[in-house]
């Protein structure tokens, strides 16, 4: 890899949570770079079909969006097409990164930045906190209140809390799997990020590491480390239960004293659901299913969804909703393909993020935004060109597999 191959890597890593525009022009600078050097792809137009169609699986993700543009053509459907490029773009700077550098080195590379990036969104956040609490002669319990947490915690750089919770849960996995952390640095660098996934309050990122800590320490059978965390976990429970806040019991209470859902999600998953009923085939299009979204949680008495037009907080509710079936079998069949590939290929961290983000998308609508679509677009190059990295490389060299 030369100097200037690693700097753009490095850069379009480092700049992808940090800023959205700036991480765009990093990936059209590698996508200039390879422009130039596309004579050296002698034998991409030879290569097996059956390689190339799999490296741009993700891609079929864009067919919703262009049958949106058909459907209901608006600004808002021109805006999701462009939003899901990712899809496409990602795998043309890997298939000749990874077919040049090899994959390896193209992912530790990544990591790092990736790594460096998040560390850098955290200490801005945490020096803006401590700067407010400062001067605001705050008791520092109020540094656990919604006011320093969530939305207002990430304020500062107009971040969404879950979505830079899933790139957290990344380098974790990445960290703890991939061993490209010194083992003396390692349990540090987990109780930090940890300590700012709870800051964040990304629940969903909380859950899937817990989740996958646990269900490692049981398969290596370390039952006392597994007894400490589970302690913690407990400790971390009363903690919440027997907080002063309202805002954080709230965050992690599931069912409320009245027997009732805390979260609003469900009620709002058969709004969706309400509306792709009535648009089975081609769905109510990009610009109609806010309209009706609108209407019906003014109907049931949401404001907070209604004050907010949100969507449906559920991948495949909102795809179905907006593009009706078309989208639903699209979706489905990238994600199966996706974890039958990861799974036949003994990769089970891969096959893990697979379903790790399977569980995110139940309760946020990930591929409506920006980050969420390169999140997922970046996960599904780590998993498809992975152990077809040989093929990349004969690819890039113009050889035959």
């Amino acid at each position: 890899m030369s100097r200037i191959e690693k700097y753009l890597l490095f850069f379009w890593g480092v700049s992808l949570p940090i800023h959205e525009q700036l991480n765009n022009f990093a990936l059209l600078l590698l996508l200039l770079l390879i422009v130039i050097r596309l004579k050296d792809y002698r034998g991409l137009i030879n290569s097996e079909t059956k390689t190339l169609l799999l490296y741009f699986l993700p891609m079929v993700l864009i067919l919703p969006r262009i049958w949106g543009i058909f459907h209901e053509p608006s600004q808002l459907a021109i805006n999701e097409f462009v939003r899901s490029l990712p899809l496409v773009v990602y795998p043309v700077v890997f298939l000749f990164f990874v077919g040049k550098c090899g994959y390896q080195d193209v992912l530790k590379v990544l990591f790092r930045s990736i790594l460096l990036g998040v560390l850098v969104f955290m200490i801005v956040c945490e020096i803006s906190m401590l700067y407010e609490w400062f001067i605001n002669d705050e008791p520092v319990e109020y540094l656990w209140r919604w006011r320093h947490m969530n939305f207002q915690f990430t304020r500062i750089w107009d971040a969404h809390p879950a979505y830079i919770g899933m790139y957290v849960f990344l380098i974790l996995i990445l960290a703890s799997f991939e061993r490209w952390v010194d083992t003396k640095y390692l349990g540090w660098l987990i109780i930090l990020l940890f300590i700012f996934l709870i800051q964040l309050l990304a629940r969903n990122a909380l859950v899937a590491f817990v989740v996958t800590v646990v269900g490692y320490l049981i398969y290596v059978k370390r039952w006392k480390v597994l007894s400490l965390i589970l302690g913690l976990v407990v400790l971390f429970s009363i903690a919440v239960i027997t907080s002063k806040s309202d805002y954080l019991k709230k965050k992690f209470t599931i069912i409320n004293a009245q027997g009732k859902f805390e979260d609003q999600r469900i009620e709002r998953f058969k709004v969706s659901y309400s509306i792709f009923s009535e648009n089975i085939f081609a769905g109510a299009g990009p610009t109609s299913v806010i309209k009706k979204r609108n209407e019906l949680f003014k109907l049931n008495g949401d404001k907070r969804a209604y004050e907010n037009s949100y969507n449906s907080h559920n991948q495949l509710l909102d795809y179905l909703s907006k593009s009706g079936i078309i989208g639903g079998i699209s979706y489905l069949f990238v994600l199966s393909v996706l974890v039958i590939f990861a799974f036949k290929q003994n990769n089970y961290v891969g096959l893990w993020l697979v379903i790790t983000f399977i569980g995110f998308t139940l309760t946020e609508s990930v591929l409506e935004r920006s980050l969420g679509v390169k999140y997922f677009s970046l996960i599904s190059c780590l998993i498809l060109f992975k152990d077809t990295s040989r093929n990349a490389h004969n690819i890039f060299n113009g050889s035959r597999t």
